[in-house]
């Protein structure tokens, strides 16, 4: 048996990434720390002060992003984050990417330029997204410009299984996971895809010992797929060959078929 098999069968791909929201100033894209471990050094490994590029992005009330004033401060990316509002929420001074966050006292007396929400007198700026819009110009503008374009408030599904680390990921926040290993070790990056209510890899992809006598799954784009487990709501055309695993409920081509990866591991017990 595949020795990488057992911690596939554990992941529920159904499941969206959980993990914290990050941005790197290098890539000027969104950063995922679980998909992209140690991302910096691995993808960056020519800009020595890589990882202090990388700024988290933490979504506080009502989903709004936000950064901390202390990672404004040490993350270098050249931008001056001055006459910005910081405002304190769980015990944190925090400074807003974009603009509308709730709940302004009467106590604010100031307004913001250019969108003109109260703000404090001694700041000039809600959030970062009315900074970049009021000052066109300054040193690491465009790439505190993209980093109020991006949308962090949206989850990602894992597309990807590395075979040496034993773990799912994101293709999008991982563009090249080959950055992650030393040459000549060896692994594969197995693709998942996802096709009413199944979730496949495909078959060139899988040694020929773990997918003998499992059914296939053609995918939209012709190529052949192994299931990975039964789906949620299993054999929903109410077909008459059912998987040869005892107790399993999911429907298969040919009657003495096995449905997923999942149902054959069990049978080789």
């Amino acid at each position: 048996m595949a020795a990488f098999l057992e911690s596939l069968l554990g992941i529920d791909f159904g499941l969206r990434c959980a993990a914290a929201r990050s941005f790197c100033g290098v890539c000027r894209e969104p950063a995922c720390v679980f998909c992209c471990p140690h991302h910096a050094a691995c993808h960056h490994p020519d800009v020595g002060d890589g990882h202090r590029r990388i700024i988290d992005v933490h979504l506080l009330q009502n989903q709004f992003p936000a950064v901390t004033a202390h990672g404004v401060k040490t993350t270098r990316i050249g931008y001056s984050w001055n006459r910005i509002e910081r405002f304190e929420y769980e015990g944190s001074s925090w400074v807003m990417l974009g603009r509308g966050r709730p709940r302004r006292s009467g106590r604010y007396q100031g307004n913001c330029n250019p969108c003109g929400a109260t703000i404090q007198v001694r700041s000039q700026h809600c959030c970062a997204d009315c900074k970049v819009a009021a000052v066109q110009q300054g040193q690491g503008r465009q790439i505190v410009q993209r980093l109020v374009s991006i949308d962090f408030t949206r989850a990602h599904l894992f597309d990807s299984f590395c075979t040496a680390c034993e773990r799912p990921f994101s293709s999008r926040f991982c563009t090249d996971h080959t950055r992650h290993h030393a040459d000549g070790e060896n692994f594969q990056v197995l693709n998942v895809h996802s096709q009413d209510g199944w979730f496949l890899i495909p078959e060139n992809q899988l040694p020929a010992a773990i997918t003998q006598g499992i059914r296939r799954v053609e995918m939209d784009n012709g190529t052949l797929a192994v299931p990975i487990r039964a789906r949620m709501f299993p054999n929903p055309n109410g077909e008459a060959n059912m998987c040869s695993r005892p107790g399993c409920e999911e429907a298969v081509d040919v009657a003495g078929e096995i449905c997923s990866l999942q149902c054959w591991t069990v049978l080789q017990v």
